[in-house]
């Protein structure tokens, strides 16, 4: 539970016996030990336990006498997660809000491809045998960087207003790495969008449509466990889950940065993708004015 793994735990204790209505009293007591960040795994499987005995109390000749409020057994939830105060909606939020209008920026940002195709200061960059590659990338590292700053201005706004655990040695060091790499993606995602539309304003709605539902898939705005299984493995297939997972390995779950390897590949996985999908949309670009082939 503490590492994420699964979201509860259940420790029966030995001779364990569920408690019979006007008859033998009942021995023992279960401990669930659950993750908070999941609010609805310790109440089903609460349920599941209770019903479960109640079907093993109804083969014997006490059915009868159990009613549908009873409890046979009792059920101790303990918090395996959430010591010392810790609230898993900032963590959630933070992460998730952060994430979201990361993507908006740097797509927003990105329309200066289009702008120096408009003014011709494109073509006079093609003609200086720049390069579109160079520029791309020049492009791209601006974009990273400016993401990057925007994140850390919301991490921090969350950790002196809300009291998200951020300045902790092994929490910030965890925080920099997912969001240096979290950035990179999403700056290489608004290159593609960018180099894909042909005005600013068909960026800007092409943007909202897309970054809203890479959300809605991947996470941002409801938890990803709370969606249908096959909605859960569509949102695998999106950067922004891996950088939310990524997150909450750091701020909710306390795990080390060497824990973060696997989102962090994909994050940068991805990254090389989309660099690779935007100069090979923007390969029209490179004739003299910007104009496409």
């Amino acid at each position: 539970v503490r590492s994420g793994r699964v979201g509860v735990v259940l420790v029966l204790p030995t001779g364990l016996q569920p408690a019979v209505p006007g008859a033998a009293p009942g021995r023992g007591e279960i401990e669930l030990h659950a993750d908070r960040s999941n609010p609805l795994a310790a109440e089903l499987v609460r349920g599941l336990v209770q019903s479960s005995a109640a079907e093993l109390l109804a083969e014997s000749h006490f059915g009868a006498q159990a009613d549908e409020a009873y409890d046979p057994v009792p059920v101790r939830v303990i918090d395996a997660v959430g010591a010392g105060g810790k609230r898993p909606s900032i963590s959630f939020f933070a992460a998730g809000l952060g994430v979201m209008f990361l993507m908006f920026a740097v797509t927003g940002r990105s329309a200066i491809l289009l702008e120096e195709r408009e003014n011709g200061v494109l073509g006079r960059l093609m003609a200086a045998r720049v390069g579109m590659t160079r520029l791309l990338v020049g492009r791209w590292l601006f974009l990273a960087a400016l993401g990057a700053t925007q994140v850390l201005v919301m991490f921090v706004w969350a950790a002196l207003v809300f009291g998200l655990d951020l300045f902790t040695p092994s929490h910030f060091a965890g925080f920099a790495v997912t969001t240096i790499a979290v950035a990179a993606a999403a700056a290489a995602f608004g290159l593609i969008l960018s180099a894909a539309c042909r005005t600013r304003t068909q960026l800007n709605g092409v943007a909202v449509v897309v970054i809203l539902t890479l959300s809605v898939v991947g996470g941002n705005m409801f938890p990803s466990f709370l969606m249908p299984e096959g909605l859960q493995r569509l949102g695998r297939w999106t950067f922004n889950a891996w950088a939310l997972e990524a997150y909450r390995k750091v701020f909710w779950y306390d795990r080390p940065v060497y824990e973060l390897l696997p989102q962090i590949a994909a994050l940068v996985a991805a990254t090389g993708v989309f660099l690779g999908l935007a100069r090979w949309i923007a390969r029209g670009w490179e004739r003299v004015g910007g104009a496409r082939a």
